[in-house]
């Protein structure tokens, strides 16, 4: 659904020679694959951030809005077993939300830098 508009605004940056980072609920990683040479010469990184515990999730929802409503946290953590499959299938790096703190350092690894 979001594929063309996601690619047109990785393909303007890329001409107009700006960085962005793009992040968002609703990205998936198939759109990536659009861009292999300028991943592959490291212009497109692509990384995405995936909770992994449906307790976790359930929490996320009882803080944010107040009730963990659990049939909507199976369903975001069914859904995050569909998207890391996916980012395997595509080639495009996932990394476990948890445990924070080392969250940037493995990040940074994944995508190659020191």
């Amino acid at each position: 659904m979001f594929g063309p508009a996601l690619e047109a605004v990785v393909a303007n940056r890329l001409e107009a020679g700006r960085q962005a980072i793009l992040e968002g609920d609703f990205l998936l990683p198939e759109p990536v694959t659009r861009f292999a040479e300028e991943v592959g010469a490291g212009r497109v990184r692509a990384l995405f951030v995936l909770e992994e515990d449906e307790a976790q999730l359930a929490a996320n929802y009882r803080a944010r809005d107040g009730e963990g409503q659990p049939l909507r946290a199976r369903t975001s953590w069914l859904k995050i077993g569909g998207l890391r499959a996916e980012c395997e299938r595509c080639g495009v790096p996932a990394l476990p939300a948890r445990p924070w703190a080392s969250g940037l350092a493995r990040a940074l690894a994944l995508l190659g830098e020191p």
